[in-house]
């Protein structure tokens, strides 16, 4: 099976989160909340309790659909 393009979106609307993505964006994620949820106390209290996933920034011009 080919390797697919990680695809994970995530939104708060009306004060429920909604989660899209395709099975490799949404394994990442499964993988990060395991990875978090694993961490002791003393770890969760630290900077190394959360994750940020960023999107670079579209080159000048370009826009995306939506």
């Amino acid at each position: 099976m080919d390797e697919e393009a990680f695809r994970l979106k995530a939104t708060l609307h009306k004060g429920e989160v909604h989660i899209h993505g395709n099975r490799a964006g949404l394994t990442e994620l499964a993988n990060t909340c395991a990875a978090l949820s694993a961490l002791s106390d003393k770890d969760a209290r630290a900077a190394a309790n959360h994750v940020i996933y960023a999107v670079p920034a579209a080159p000048a011009g370009l826009r995306c659909a939506g």
